[in-house]
């Protein structure tokens, strides 16, 4: 059976009207997306952080009932600003209201000035895999485990706690793990995870990061094949290559500039995003399915976000799910 290539985007959730956002949701299921995803954070990090943020599981609850086909996911949440019991309590809400449409993504939190500015915990790294760690175990167990359930990490803890009702899907809505790191991250995701993500990187880069998880798979016996490989990409596509380069220039005007990891990261998605025309667009996209990517995860970016995901839809969509 031919293997077809997802197209999913990302909801803006920054400096955006909630009705407007809910909108582009609707519209990205009619015009043909095979996924919707909502970032977890309280205020932006590609814009200024004094932009208006909308809350992203709140968006997600309602379009699980405003939606029909799409699936929905976090892209993602992290377990330090919830405790992973409310997590895993968001996500089975979520996924019985959309009748079992809901993935899981999850990563370890990153934006420091986020959480300095809500004084929300972000300890040093090696607590931070460790805490993950726990937390997936922990969210799976809460998921399929029948009756009351007793956990003792050394993060987390329930004694007795009774968790119903349980996800509509069996044994567990898929979890994906958005992680590029090589040493530990990766393992757990061979381990614990029914899918990978990243963004950011070159198809070399991914080739290379999936050359890794392939290999952790085969160290545990498991099936590589089995694991869903995303990744996020921006993109920024016009009618002619001219317009495409001056939606870009528009986008980097709004941008705050400096050396902190949220202006290193934007940068890197800038430098890797697909640019120009539909057949560019096409041709950038078929080197990471050559590279391992399964499903994208689109982000069009700037005040013209509208205008470029029906034009995509238009012009790429049909022929991007062939690759």
């Amino acid at each position: 059976m031919l293997n077809l290539a997802k197209v999913g985007i990302v909801l803006p959730i920054y400096d955006v009207d909630v009705k407007d956002a809910l909108h582009f949701a609707v519209q990205a299921e009619d015009s043909g997306y095979d996924s919707l995803w909502v970032e977890d954070h309280l205020m932006p990090w590609q814009l200024s952080c004094e932009k208006p943020t909308l809350e992203g599981w709140v968006l997600l609850s309602i379009l699980a009932e405003k939606t029909e086909r799409i699936r929905l996911g976090t892209m993602v949440s992290n377990v330090l600003y919830r405790h992973p019991v409310v997590l895993a309590k968001l996500a089975t809400m979520v996924d019985r209201v959309s009748s079992g449409r809901f993935t899981m993504g999850l990563g370890l939190g990153w934006y420091e000035d986020e959480a300095k500015a809500y004084g929300l915990p972000m300890p040093p790294l090696r607590t931070r895999i460790e805490m993950f760690n726990e937390a997936i175990k922990l969210m799976k167990i809460l998921w399929t485990s029948k009756g009351k359930v007793s956990f003792k990490g050394k993060y987390f803890s329930l004694e007795n706690a009774p968790f119903e009702p349980k996800p509509i899907q069996k044994p567990h809505p898929p979890v994906i793990v958005g992680t590029g790191g090589e040493k530990v991250m990766l393992k757990i995701v061979a381990r614990e995870a029914n899918g990978w993500n990243y963004g950011a990187l070159s198809p070399k880069e991914v080739k290379h990061k999936l050359d890794v998880l392939r290999k952790y798979c085969e160290e545990i016996g498991r099936s590589f094949e089995e694991l869903e490989k995303t990744f996020e990409l921006y993109v920024f596509i016009g009618k002619t290559r001219d317009e495409a380069e001056t939606i870009l220039k528009e986008y980097l005007e709004i941008i705050p500039k400096g050396n902190k990891l949220q202006h290193v990261i934007q940068q890197l998605y800038i430098e890797n995003a697909l640019k120009g025309i539909s057949n560019d667009i096409l041709e950038q996209m078929r080197k990471y399915v050559d590279a391992g990517i399964e499903h994208f995860i689109l982000v069009f970016p700037g005040k013209r976000r509208f205008e470029m995901m029906k034009y995509f839809s238009e012009h790429v969509l049909g022929e991007a799910k062939k690759l």
